[in-house]
């Protein structure tokens, strides 16, 4: 487990300036094999948790990618998203205030967690950049894995 988190960690350092595509195609080939071979004997709940981790990491990349607190007010704002504003162009002031908090907050990690950021940066939006969820995916695993022919070997 602490070793597939340190190669994520590797493949999602902050400093590494690749573009977040090339990552997220790196990390999803890492996590298919990864949990091809180690997912039988993990259980649900610790594949939740640990896209979630991985989830939070990505969103640390994005967020450090926006490089300057200005123009991360202004990406956070724009991902604003629909079931909070009454109509297309009104943002309401409470997210306005809590994405100039987040822009204004040093520690990437700690802003990864806000709310803000969890709901503008929120899981459709990673899976339409091309991130892979684990939990999903590995479920599909195991429908299939009941069905396939077993070859004896003579």
């Amino acid at each position: 487990m602490e070793s597939f988190r340190k190669a994520v960690r590797e493949k999602t350092k902050r400093n590494r300036n690749r573009s977040l595509v090339s990552i997220l195609d790196e990390l999803k080939t890492y996590v298919r094999g990864w949990f091809g071979y180690f997912s039988i004997g993990l259980s649900k709940s610790r594949r939740e948790e640990l896209n979630g981790w991985m989830r939070r990491r990505i969103r640390q990349y994005i967020f450090k990618q926006w490089k300057t607190p200005r123009n991360r007010a202004r990406q956070l704002i724009k991902l604003c998203p629909e079931f909070l504003k009454p109509h297309p162009e009104y943002i309401p002031d409470e997210w306005r205030s809590s994405c100039y908090k987040a822009a204004y907050n040093r520690s990437y990690w700690t802003v990864s967690g806000y709310s803000v950021v969890r709901y503008g940066l929120s899981n459709k939006v990673l899976k339409d950049l091309g991130m892979y969820f684990i939990p999903e995916n590995v479920e599909k695993w195991f429908e299939t894995a009941e069905y396939r022919p077993v070859r004896s070997v003579v």
